[in-house]
């Protein structure tokens, strides 16, 4: 017999108080151009807290001016390309916690280097603006090479990572004395051919500032515009501009980027209002935003989301009780938002007798009892609060599982979550060991 629960995780977060809720930290690097003789700022954003953390450490090259930043993928060092009187400086500035402690010239290229990096293998990726711009690939490793343009792209202003291995999708702004429209331009970077290149109509001149690729069905960007405005570029049977501008967007967004899951996109404002801002993207349009930090110091120009929340599974503690000690586990995959196929499962229970599955939000407490908490009938620990109880019949093996379909909730998405199965005998309560499981990527 097997208990489905489609709304388990909903009932989950109604009923765990909103003080117990646990959400795996995450945060956010963001370069700002500051004024003074130390013209580039980093700071660490908390997105869970709001909290904003200045990056100290003197380095050769913080009298220049930020253009991007990435972090490098073992997440100990940061890539930033610098303004260097109109050329482009890239530098790895080595971190220990949140100081710079070396710094590394990559190399320096012709023109100024514009919106944002894609990182693709050893490699980053990004654009030159101007009249002779393009695509510019950066070896990151040492003797990679000098950097080298890819492709020409004039007046390229913003760049995300393509759906397809291997490419970049890249918007143009020309002028508006040029009377050309802006245009989204696909780039395959082994090649360095313009594999598909679509004209953005009613923009009304205004340049792109950052475009991200959004992760649905149909092709999809957003794309943010110095004018303070949103776009979507959807591809249904034809390619559609659609003004998406929520209410609160900032006034002069500079870049846009994934959030720590994958779904929301964040978007930085600059100087007239320095937030990092969490668009509701399944919510609309219309959108809505909300404030994840800020505000931040100086005229903010990028940044990453640093630490991606993963969809984690891991059993914790020791069963006890019973024959032999109950086994927790899961089935169906990672617990991502809209998995519907997640479950929560047990062998070596008892068979063919009854057995229940909590659910909670904390390890730590339940009400104002401490955990883990001897349960009467044996003492076997209960390791997580049971907010939420599902019961179930073991089949003949002592095996048993419950379907906990996750729902695609925004309120979820970064959440921690607790299980144990608990069987009653006639004399004793056994346990099984817990489960650990948050909800990301």
């Amino acid at each position: 017999m097997r208990h489905v629960c489609a709304l388990s995780l909903v009932c989950l977060a109604t009923v765990a108080a909103p003080s117990r809720a646990q959400v795996r930290p995450y945060h956010a690097l963001v370069t700002s151009a500051l004024s003074g003789p130390d013209r580039t700022g980093l700071f660490d954003a908390d997105l869970v807290t709001g909290l904003i953390r200045p990056i100290d450490g003197v380095w050769p090259s913080r009298h220049l001016a930020p253009l991007a930043v990435r972090v490098t993928p073992a997440g100990d060092a940061v890539w930033l390309a610098l303004d260097d009187q109109g050329s482009t400086r890239l530098v790895r500035l080595d971190l220990q916690g949140a100081r710079v402690i070396a710094e590394t010239l990559l190399g320096t290229l012709d023109g100024q280097l514009v919106a944002d990096f894609v990182v693709l293998g050893s490699d980053v990726i990004a654009v030159v603006g101007g009249a002779a711009g393009g695509v510019v690939r950066f070896p990151t490793v040492a003797g990679g090479g000098a950097p080298a343009q890819v492709a020409d792209l004039p007046f390229a202003t913003a760049i995300t990572a393509a759906r397809f291995a291997g490419g970049v999708d890249v918007v143009q702004s020309p002028p508006p004395l040029s009377l050309e429209e802006p245009r989204l331009a696909r780039v395959d970077l082994d090649s360095g051919a313009i594999a598909q290149s679509i004209e953005l109509t009613g923009l009304g001149g205004a340049s792109a500032t950052g475009v991200q690729n959004v992760p649905t069905a149909v092709l999809r960007h957003l794309i943010t515009l110095d004018n303070g405005r949103l776009v979507e570029v959807v591809f249904y049977q034809t390619f559609v501009v659609h003004d998406v501008t929520p209410a609160g967007l900032a006034a002069d967004p500079v870049s846009i980027g994934p959030d720590a899951f994958g779904f929301e996109p964040v978007v930085l404002g600059g100087a007239a209002a320095p937030v990092l801002r969490s668009l509701d993207f399944f919510a609309g349009p219309p959108f809505t935003t909300r404030i994840l930090a800020g505000p931040l110091p100086g005229a903010p120009v990028d940044f990453q989301v640093t630490d991606p929340a993963l969809a984690e599974v891991q059993a914790f503690g020791a069963g006890c009780g019973g024959a032999s000690p109950m086994r927790i586990g899961s089935q169906g995959g990672r617990p991502f938002p809209g998995n519907a196929a997640f479950a929560i499962d047990v062998v070596d229970g008892a068979p063919a007798q009854p057995i229940v599955l909590a659910l909670g939000a904390s390890d730590l407490t339940f009400g104002v009892l401490p955990l883990p908490l001897a349960l009467p009938g044996g003492g076997c620990p209960l390791l997580v609060a049971p907010d939420v109880q599902l019961a179930t019949i073991a089949d003949a093996n002592g095996a048993a599982d419950v379907p906990v379909p996750v729902p695609l909730l925004r309120s979820l998405r970064g959440g921690v979550f607790y299980a144990q199965w608990l069987q009653p005998s006639s004399r004793s309560l056994a346990t099984s060991d817990g489960l650990d499981w948050s909800i990301g990527l």
